[in-house]
């Protein structure tokens, strides 16, 4: 299922339903023909003159033929605006003229250029496979992009994390997003709010301007016992999900992040839960693109628990992991996703198909930041410092497959075959899980670890297996004959 999904490039809560703002936007294949058309003819000038101010200038918006009303639009980025060339990346706000404007729901995209990406893959490639995968994330499509009628170039459209963004995927958005820009490393500055302003920005609720949560959460990553600092990160943050977002973050080198540039991700303080919750951000130099000095033969081989900066730069990051419990938690989520994650065939398919759809928009992109020809090669051939996307990736899947093993991982486990007839319910499981099979059977689950959790008392063709006491996450469920051999496995979700 995980691999259909990344194939679709479809998030697993837009499956089970539970999503309808941008489903058609994000979700329908294809590129999408976004037209910009500005009244003021000198509008790029325009633009260059309020980049930074967050002025927007009006413009009508029109989506595969549909317009929708004048929208606000602004240059946006840092290293991707200062790129050569007028190629630069926006920012749509819908609804800053008209606050019931929307777009299949959406309040805001951004517009990215493609900048250091040769093969127009990473962004795409990566946030699909965090939204496959259960890592909160924005989702991604293709635009070309006109302005004023003039063909400008081939962009790639992504989800802006907004109040919308927030209440489709936490059903809440009344607390805190805090974006960990331009300096988010979470170290203590002090007691002061005022000492995160240069570090944070405040992207909800800023006429209250209350930053004391954030200022609390930095208080226990930095000054927690060791000890208790275990507890106190669970008690405070989806440490599941945050610890997920950091192995996708490993695993696909994305190093402009918290693990490295000490930034690009938001923080969420969830007004129902009261926890913190992390989303990954700015994904468009993942695939070993943002390198940080290292060569390429490094990044390929980066270990497991790489973290850029000096002792107590990235102090969540660093305190996590030396602590054996939290450590023991990243890697099995960074275990899941190489071994049951990622599928390298099924994602060298995806790429071929995509590069299909997209080539004629980069054949005919003026604007573009390499050549044509390096746009064919990049999925493979690494381009001056830029590595091959997919030859990367699996260089860098059997470097954590060996890795991993011996840190302990042992999953990898193959859904049961056909050669057995094998039923469980409910899914996802919660307080009890029922499995049912062809023969008589007893049955085990396993953590990711490989430590035996629970198990059923007895041996027969249905068995029932109490699951209350076990925390929610994946597990393996396997099934033994009476002879003790193993007759099939199956990875289960837990959800109470």
């Amino acid at each position: 299922m995980r691999t259909l999904l990344f194939l679709l490039g479809l998030c697993p809560l837009l499956v089970l339903g539970q999503n309808t703002d941008g489903d058609q936007l994000f979700g329908s294949p294809g590129i999408k023909e976004v037209h910009l058309d500005f009244a003021d003819p000198a509008f790029f000038d325009s633009l260059t003159a309020y980049f930074g101010s967050d002025i927007n200038m009006p413009a009508t918006l029109t989506i595969d033929g549909t317009g929708h009303g004048p929208v606000g639009v602004q240059f946006k980025g840092n290293s991707s605006y200062n790129g050569p060339g007028d190629k630069k990346p926006f920012k749509v706000d819908i609804n800053a003229f008209d606050d019931a404007n929307r777009v299949d729901g959406e309040k805001k995209f951004i517009l990215n250029n493609g900048f250091k990406d040769p093969s127009f893959l990473r962004e795409k490639l990566a946030l699909d496979l965090m939204n496959a995968n259960g890592i909160n994330a924005p989702r991604c499509t293709y635009a070309k992009l006109f302005l004023n009628g003039s063909y400008w170039g081939l962009y790639t459209l992504v989800e802006a994390v907004d109040k919308t963004f927030l209440d489709n995927r936490f059903n809440d958005n009344e607390g805190n997003l805090f974006k960990g820009d331009p300096s988010g490393d979470l170290r203590w500055y002090g007691s002061a709010q005022s000492g995160y302003y240069n570090h944070f920005e405040l992207h909800t609720n800023e006429a209250v301007n209350d930053w004391s949560d954030l200022v609390h959460a930095i208080d226990v990553i930095n000054n927690t016992p060791a000890a208790t600092f275990p507890d106190s990160v669970h008690a405070r943050f989806k440490t599941q999900s945050l610890l997920r977002a950091w192995a996708a973050n490993n695993l696909l080198v994305n190093l402009d992040s918290y693990l490295g540039s000490g930034h690009n991700y938001y923080l969420y303080h969830d007004s129902t839960s009261t926890e913190w919750r992390w989303i990954n951000w700015d994904v468009n130099e993942a695939f070993g693109n943002f390198q940080m000095s290292l060569p390429l033969a490094q990044l390929r081989t980066l270990p497991l628990d790489h973290v850029a900066g000096p002792p107590g730069g990235r102090p969540l990051y660093q305190k996590a992991l030396a602590d054996p419990t939290l450590r023991a938690e990243y890697i099995e989520q960074l275990c899941d996703l190489v071994r049951n994650g990622v599928d390298t065939v099924a994602l060298r398919t995806k790429a071929d198909s995509l590069r299909a759809v997209i080539d004629q928009a980069v054949l005919t992109d003026t604007h573009k930041f390499y050549t044509y020809q390096q746009f064919r090669q990049n999925n493979e051939l690494d381009i001056n410092q830029t590595p091959g996307v997919l030859s990367f990736l699996r260089d860098r899947v059997d470097f954590l497959d060996a890795a991993l093993t011996a840190a302990g991982c042992i999953t990898g486990l193959p859904d049961a075959t056909g050669a057995m007839a094998l039923e469980t319910w409910p899914v996802p499981a919660d307080d009890v899980l029922h499995v049912r099979a062809a023969e008589t059977m007893t049955a085990s689950l396993y953590d990711l670890q490989g430590r035996p959790v629970a198990k059923a008392d007895r041996s027969s063709t249905m068995l029932t297996i109490g699951t209350s006491d076990l925390a929610p996450g994946l597990y393996v469920l396997a099934l033994f004959n009476g002879r003790g051999s193993l007759i099939a496995q199956q990875r289960v979700v837990i959800l109470h």
